[in-house]
């Protein structure tokens, strides 16, 4: 029970700074480009509409590697320290826009160089909201998982209605992704140095199965029904071929 506890409380911490670093930055990102980086309405979209595509494809390809090798805890990690040097870089996008500006490199060449980096580190970030959710599965009973997810909520709410306030009279919105690359790296920290065990007999495991499980491609029992009920027929169709011979 001591162990489970530990689980579901570090569980919900990862949620609740995953939900807060995340408000740090996403609901502000428009309002950045438009201010620091002088972007239009259309630029604005286009950048937005990148996020989603590069989103789509980063978190199919990194789910296909951790379904291959099991490594939900790893595929976190990666995902989240992807992000935090993607967005975090983003802290000197205005002087690298003005830097290439003054080499003589065009505003279109500029903006699409952005798109592709804003796009690659957000959506990497985005795929980082499945890995939470797959490790979040894996490790607590999941007929309590709507619990846990709402910490995520929570952490939002909290940074998001007093950050604005923030970078309004305190900090330019350049610190936003500083501020994100601080509080996510939280979480890098608490999965290197802290491995809950998954809770035995839950319904967790269900569909999820073992580390050893996953990586194989197997269930939860560690043999595949499937399998096993054709290697059962065959046995079947090969004692009834030997009675034939017999006969």
């Amino acid at each position: 029970r001591r162990g489970n506890c530990r689980a579901g409380m570090q569980v919900k911490a990862t949620h609740f700074i995953h939900g807060g670093a995340s408000a740090l930055v996403t609901p502000y990102l428009p309002v950045f480009l438009s201010q620091v980086l002088d972007m239009s309405a259309g630029e604005i979209g286009l950048i937005s509409a990148g996020i989603y595509i590069f989103s789509t494809f980063a978190t199919s390809i990194l789910c296909a590697v951790v379904d291959k090798t099991g490594c939900i805890r790893a595929g976190f990690i990666g995902s989240i320290s992807f992000a935090i040097l993607g967005r975090g870089s983003l802290f000197f996008a205005s002087n690298a826009t003005n830097l290439a500006s003054s080499s003589g490199l065009s505003r279109t060449a500029r903006f699409w160089i952005l798109w592709v980096y804003i796009g690659l580190s957000e959506g990497i970030h985005g795929a980082s909201y499945t890995m939470l959710d797959t490790l979040t599965m894996f490790h607590i009973d999941k007929k309590r998982y709507g619990e846990y997810r709402l910490w995520a909520g929570a952490g939002w709410a909290m940074l998001a209605f007093a950050i604005g306030f923030v970078y309004e009279y305190v900090a330019g919105l350049e610190w936003m992704f500083a501020c994100f690359a601080a509080v996510m790296s939280i979480n890098v920290l608490i999965w290197i140095f802290m491995t809950p065990s998954p809770p035995k007999n839950s319904s967790s495991r269900e569909g999820l199965g073992s580390p050893t499980a996953i990586k194989s491609g197997l269930g939860s029992s560690g043999s595949d029904p499937d399998i096993s009920v054709e290697a059962a027929m065959e046995s079947k169709e090969d004692k009834m071929d030997q009675k034939v011979v017999v006969a």
